[in-house]
């Protein structure tokens, strides 16, 4: 799940997949995150890597505007997830 708090930076946070898009377990196998943003929707111009599969949350200090997010999940094998839900904030 992403939730996102506005306090002068967009903080993202979530909680780490249990289970594959298939249904099965994905057990000690996540790699990380790549956050995805930009300024249109499901059209990303910005990728962020985070190779920490125990990290839950990253905060990012943006210039004014509206901007789009939504997050992967990679495991070991560089197997990428689809897009989680899109959040959208607006940073004044």
């Amino acid at each position: 799940m992403l939730s996102v708090l506005v306090n002068g930076s967009v903080t993202l946070r979530w909680q780490a997949p249990e289970l594959r898009e298939d249904g099965s377990q994905l057990d000690d196998s996540l790699a990380g995150y790549r956050i995805y943003h930009g300024s249109f929707s499901r059209n990303y111009s910005d990728v962020v890597e985070i190779n920490d599969p125990t990290a839950t949350q990253r905060s990012f200090q943006l210039v004014s505007g509206t901007y789009y997010f939504a997050m992967t999940a990679i495991d070991r094998q560089g197997l990428e997830s689809d897009y989680s839900n899109e959040v959208v904030r607006r940073v004044n």
